[in-house]
């Protein structure tokens, strides 16, 4: 038998659960934890990153090996910036 303190009624009678009510909140309370970190944290730092330049959560941007050490460098790269080597032009 079910004890009374678990369904917020005397056992045998058709009284609902007390600790589904109580679960109902913590969905509600994670979605409205999440959209205040989002607000206060993510959205500032994208816009700190935006004014220094830097693309957050976006493209990488396109990289080619250098010819020398095989490094991901700037498409547009003239020059590694690992080993110092002169790179072909970049294709038109």
């Amino acid at each position: 038998m079910i004890a009374a303190d678990q369904w917020g009624g005397a056992p045998g009678t058709a009284a609902r659960c007390v600790h589904g009510d109580r679960s109902i909140a913590h969905p509600g309370a994670f979605v409205v934890f999440m959209t205040t970190v989002y607000f206060a944290i993510v959205v500032p730092y994208r816009q700190i990153q935006k004014r220094r330049g830097v693309t957050v959560f976006g493209e990488p941007p396109a990289t080619k090996a250098c010819t020398e050490c095989c490094s991901d460098i700037p498409e547009a790269a003239h020059k590694c910036k690992f080993c110092t080597s002169e790179q072909s032009a970049p294709p038109a």
